[in-house]
């Protein structure tokens, strides 16, 4: 599973509220993500679910590290 694969299903489980794709432009391969997974990858960079560090690395295969993360965030938020 990529990365902006794990970030469509995290935002699908929110509900796929709005969100603004121009915080993608603050990272060097904002422009790599998959037009299918903008959407979502603002959205969870925005809500700080996914926190990259300098690169999405949205075609990269998720880490368990960065899954993990985000699950974290996931449990505080609720």
């Amino acid at each position: 599973m990529t990365t902006e694969q794990a970030m469509v299903m995290i935002y699908h489980f929110f509900g796929s509220p709005a969100a603004d794709q121009s915080v993608l432009n603050r990272y060097e391969d904002g422009n790599q993500v998959s037009a299918w997974a903008k959407d979502a990858v603002a959205w969870t960079i925005a809500n700080q679910v996914f926190q990259p560090n300098g690169a999405i690395s949205p075609q990269e295969p998720i880490t368990v590290e960065k899954l993990a993360a985000c699950l974290g965030q996931i449990a505080v938020a609720c």
